[in-house]
């Protein structure tokens, strides 16, 4: 089972802010529980 993750970002944030939240905690996930990479859900 993989974990699940909510990520709540204020109004106003750009895309490029948006994205490197998003794979600083994929990556995280990738390291610590060992998900696939390709899983992005």
């Amino acid at each position: 089972m993989c974990p699940l993750v909510k990520i709540e970002i204020r109004k106003g944030k750009s895309a490029e802010y948006k994205k490197a939240i998003l794979d600083g905690v994929h990556n995280a996930l990738v390291d610590a529980f060992k998900i696939p990479e390709s899983d992005r859900f």
